[in-house]
């Protein structure tokens, strides 16, 4: 879990990362809301893992999903929370 760190290091990693995302963990870490970079690596890793994508999709496929889902929402093109979760229900039952 984020923040449990103990024995936290057997081996060291270097990340190269482009400007902008390190400018975007810089600003996180100046934010307070973490103490360091570690923290919020760990912390974007256990949301990564708390939401699985379901079993043979891409991250890719997904994000393309949801830019289709929300350009519809801008449409107006929605539908309930109820008619959302029966929905899901029945694509879960299928897997």
């Amino acid at each position: 879990m984020a923040g449990d760190f103990e024995g936290a290091y057997t081996a060291a990693m270097e990340l190269i990362l482009p400007p902008e995302l390190e400018q975007r963990i810089q600003q996180q870490l100046e934010s307070g809301r973490f103490n360091s970079a570690l923290e919020l690596v760990s912390t974007a890793l256990d949301a990564i893992e708390s939401f699985p994508l379901p079993q043979g999709m891409q991250q890719a496929d997904f994000e393309r999903l949801l830019e289709e889902g929300c350009e519809a929402a801008d449409r107006g093109e929605t539908v309930s929370a109820e008619e959302a979760r029966e929905h899901l229900a029945r694509v879960r039952a299928k897997l």
